[in-house]
């Protein structure tokens, strides 16, 4: 399981709303001024939203959480949106090379048309599926991040 800590920035009835602080390895380097990783992490880390839990997980504003997600669902998520559009777009990109070799013209100028309409099915396709988001859960509350008055 993956772990990630956040803070309860909103409670609703059976949802949680959890802002996450990015952990980078940067805070401990010599060299983080000049490091482009550094930089880009913190331009990155600015248009974080809060992340919406369903869970019936007693927390109020402010306590921090310790969330998970399965390692299997992230792997999933990983390959749908990385691994399988490359496979679209190659294969894509193979017919399109077949078919301009069959029908006499240069392969090539098959290829390029070809990856690229496979790679708009690709989006097509995907964009008809329904949304679903990998389940997260909350596995613990901690201590309230500050003091409450």
């Amino acid at each position: 399981m993956i772990t990630e800590r956040g803070e309860v920035v909103a409670v609703e009835p059976g949802v949680l709303w959890v802002q996450t602080t990015p952990t980078a390895t940067c805070d401990g380097c010599a060299v983080r001024s000049g490091c482009g990783t550094g930089a880009l992490s913190s331009f990155l880390a600015r248009g974080r939203r809060p992340l919406r839990i369903a869970c019936d997980v007693p927390a109020r504003v402010g306590d921090a959480v310790v969330l998970g997600i399965r390692e299997r669902l992230l792997l999933t998520g990983s390959m749908v949106v990385y691994l399988l559009p490359l496979l679209w777009l190659l294969t894509g990109a193979m017919v399109g090379h077949i078919l301009a070799d069959r029908l006499g013209g240069p392969p090539d100028a098959g290829a390029v048309p070809g990856g690229l309409l496979a790679l708009v099915a690709w989006w097509v396709v995907i964009g008809r599926l329904p949304a679903r988001a990998p389940t997260v859960h909350v596995l613990e509350v901690l201590a309230p991040t500050e003091e409450r008055g």
